[in-house]
């Protein structure tokens, strides 16, 4: 009989094909139902199944306010939402934590779970350390980027309790060296982990692109080299180094546009700057936000840019899926070097690393595309490189690793 692994995320798809939600846990739990009984708790959005069936995974999704439609704490950002918005986030949290225990307790023991794998240390992991004074089952961590601000915070209180989460998780599953390394500061000392990256399913990013449809729709001119961005227009995502980097190069270059496929509160900001500069005609913004369209966006594209860097609160936010889906796609990919997270990209091998922050370098790099140079090797190579990402490859060492628990924990 298979052990039983319960799965505790916020970024758990709504349905079969949601584009809002990351891949990574959906991805994590089809390829571990090969190995486990996996069952999966997550808070419920408006329009979402209670209980739901993906193949082989069972999801359960607590209410934690009535009517549902007013649950807003994992709601998408808007850029317009006011003071009374937030405070109503806040208003809801009691609630969500007390939705979130029950649910774990019922799911816990009804199905008597073997492990319990939970995605960052607010509210999951924390929720679950503290129940588990009185479940006694293996707790594994898995720590993203996304935590980077998190952990970068100067509070003794965070930090103890961060500290405390960690010596009571059997095994912590790090995405690279970076997030190691910020734990270190907090713990002072070495802790129980394995890094293990993410994984990427490629086949979505190598199917027929539909381009002359996004051209068509967002009015681009077809003459032009198309440099991507994708993300938030935030100051952690470097938009404003791109648009400088755009705006030094068009002193020599014509030929090229932007591509932004974001949206976020800077909006109204960069799009004053943008007339003031008069690069309307450079910089398209497009209306089309469905991931789903990603392939589409990446086969149209020359290069893919990725411009991210930390801010003065240590926070970053460089995806590292997106630059393994850029891989997939075969698309040329300019990043910033930040510390372990870029991991997956060889300068002048199968993309670009330039200084982050400085949107000369980035120039520099983006003139590569610009002066005609064949990019058959580079697109080669990147493709040839994300097969060390594989989710076959990824899901093996979770299973060592989720496994080895099973043992250490009869012992």
């Amino acid at each position: 009989m298979k052990k039983k692994v319960l799965v505790v995320t916020s970024e758990f798809p709504r349905w079969e094909n949601d584009s809002t939600k990351p891949s990574y846990f959906f991805e994590l739990c089809q390829h571990l139902a090969r190995f486990f009984a996996v069952s999966v708790v997550t808070p419920h959005e408006f329009c979402a199944s209670k209980q739901q069936c993906f193949t082989q995974v069972n999801v359960t999704r607590f209410q934690y306010f009535w009517p549902s439609k007013w649950q807003v704490l994992y709601h998408q950002e808007n850029e317009s939402a006011t003071f009374l918005w937030n405070v109503f986030r806040i208003i809801q949290a009691p609630f969500f934590l007390i939705a979130e225990c029950n649910a774990l307790i019922r799911i816990i023991l009804s199905e008597k779970c073997d492990i319990v794998v939970t995605h960052n240390f607010f509210p999951h992991s924390m929720l679950y350390a503290i129940l588990n004074f009185f479940l006694k089952i293996p707790q594994v961590l898995i720590i993203d980027t996304s935590e980077s601000m998190l952990l970068k915070k100067k509070s003794f209180f965070l930090n103890y309790m961060i500290a405390n989460i960690l010596n009571l998780a059997k095994c912590v599953i790090l995405h690279n060296a970076y997030i190691r390394y910020c734990l270190e500061k907090i713990t002072k000392k070495p802790f129980h982990h394995k890094i293990i990256p993410q994984g990427i399913n490629s086949l979505p990013f190598t199917r027929i692109a539909h381009t002359s449809k996004i051209q068509q729709a967002l009015d681009l001119p077809r003459d032009k080299k198309i440099f991507l961005f994708i993300g938030k227009l935030t100051c952690s995502h470097g938009i404003h180094i791109l648009l400088e980097a755009a705006n030094l190069l068009r002193k020599q270059y014509d030929n090229f546009i932007l591509l932004v496929f974001a949206n976020g509160p800077l909006k109204r900001t960069i799009n004053k700057w943008i007339k003031q500069q008069n690069m309307e005609h450079i910089v398209f913004f497009s209306h089309l936000y469905d991931r789903s369209f990603l392939p589409d966006y990446f086969a149209l594209s020359d290069a893919l840019v990725i411009p991210s860097i930390v801010d003065e609160d240590g926070y970053t936010d460089v995806s590292t899926e997106l630059i393994l889906q850029g891989l997939s796609a075969g698309v040329p990919i300019i990043a910033s070097r930040i510390a372990d997270i870029t991991n997956p990209l060889k300068d002048g091998c199968n993309g670009w690393l330039f200084e982050q922050g400085k949107y000369g370098d980035l120039a520099e790099k983006m003139k590569i595309i610009l002066q005609e140079k064949p990019l058959k090797t580079i697109k080669k190579n990147a493709q040839s490189s994300i097969k060390e990402y594989s989710w076959d490859i990824i899901a093996h060492d979770l299973y060592q690793t989720i496994n080895q628990l099973f043992f250490y924990h009869k012992k």
